[in-house]
């Protein structure tokens, strides 16, 4: 099962129902969150003196987010979800993890 976040309150009730899913069925979780290329682009291009500082804090915040969230999701169920925080295009991303992965669910949050 593959859930997708954009690490918003409404995505994170997403992820919640995805992990009682995957604890009842027994299915295993990985958690996508896609770094949007432009957006990325966008702040580099803002802070161009600080450009490559910019997107690695960009990337460690979203990584900190995704790790909190599968913490807070996963603990109270006994589950550990599998993390995956990719850079491109959104659709582009999700539609190569949910095959690469096999995902036999996937979650939109």
């Amino acid at each position: 099962m593959l859930a997708t976040t954009d690490l918003s309150a409404p995505a994170r009730h997403a992820a919640q129902r995805a992990a009682l899913l995957a604890s009842q069925t027994g299915a295993r979780l990985e958690l996508l969150h896609v770094l949007e290329k432009t957006a990325l682009e966008a702040l580099q291009a803002t802070f161009f003196d600080q450009d490559a500082a910019v997107a690695e804090r960009v990337r460690e915040l979203a990584r900190e987010a995704l790790d909190q969230l599968a913490t807070d999701i996963g603990e109270p169920l006994g589950i550990t979800a599998g993390l995956h925080l990719e850079e491109g295009t959104v659709l582009d991303i999700i539609a190569a993890q949910a095959d690469r992965l096999d995902a036999s669910l996937l979650v939109l949050g």
